[in-house]
């Protein structure tokens, strides 16, 4: 089985719905999705999350609620922990698979067996209009090259092994933003390897605002915080400089 976090935070209904149903089409179905609501008690968002999921097989799509608002960290933290599948997958809620997308982890776990798995991705506006694609050639231990590069991607294009990511001590609640390019390296660092799936199988919407992926400075700031935590640790002075 594979488990699919998704934590929500001020994502509509109707968009966190699409999300869903690219997980409820996959082609393959061997899956949990663990929903994880971080919106304040009172919001109406909360309110309808927790209405409309009602209409779901509570047998592979499982509503946690925060008590108030905890942030992305603490609300995947929370999903991998109630997780029971070897593998965690993560989608934001304002993301989308296409329906073969866990059909290709599968395949790469059977043929690989690697730690994380990265996929190439599409950007794509909130009208469906295309406006990039990343890929990244990397793959191996990455620990070195994480230094320079985050060159495994965003969260929603990454599935890690879950005993691995528990070892390391999860998503750390203390980064505002790179909490992901914070656990790849953590991960890569005691021995992960990693797998890279070269067909585009996920976008990634780009619709501005108080969104997880467009908050540009807080993501510089995490980054910051993430490097000054390599440095303490095991770099030489020529690397230093470099980074």
């Amino acid at each position: 089985m594979i488990s699919v976090v998704m934590p929500t935070y001020k994502t509509e209904w109707e968009t966190v719905e699409k999300a869903i149903g690219s997980v409820v089409k996959q082609s393959f179905q061997d899956w949990e999705l663990v929903l994880v609501d971080d919106n304040p008690q009172d919001s109406p968002l909360k309110l309808k999350i927790v209405s409309e999921i009602k209409k779901y097989d509570s047998k592979k799509i499982h509503l946690l609620v925060n008590d108030t608002n905890r942030g992305a960290n603490y609300s995947r933290n929370r999903g991998i922990e109630a997780s029971i599948g070897e593998y965690i997958a993560f989608l934001d809620s304002d993301d989308e698979w296409d329906e073969y997308y866990l059909k290709l982890i599968e395949e790469a776990i059977g043929q690989y067996n690697p730690d994380i798995i990265s996929s190439k991705y599409r950007y794509v506006t909130i009208d469906g209009e295309f406006l990039s694609s990343e890929q990244r050639n990397y793959e191996g231990n990455m620990y070195r090259d994480l230094i320079y590069e985050d060159c495994i991607g965003p969260t929603s294009a990454v599935v890690i092994r879950k005993d691995m990511a528990m070892k390391v001590g999860l998503f750390d609640e203390n980064l505002s933003a790179r909490q992901d390019y914070d656990m790849w390296i953590r991960m890569s660092k005691i021995g992960a390897i990693t797998h890279y799936n070269r067909i585009p199988s996920l976008s990634i919407y780009r619709i501005g605002g108080d969104t997880i992926s467009t908050r540009g400075l807080i993501a510089v700031e995490g980054t910051e915080k993430v490097l000054k935590k390599i440095l303490r640790d095991s770099i030489t002075i020529g690397e230093e400089s470099r980074i």
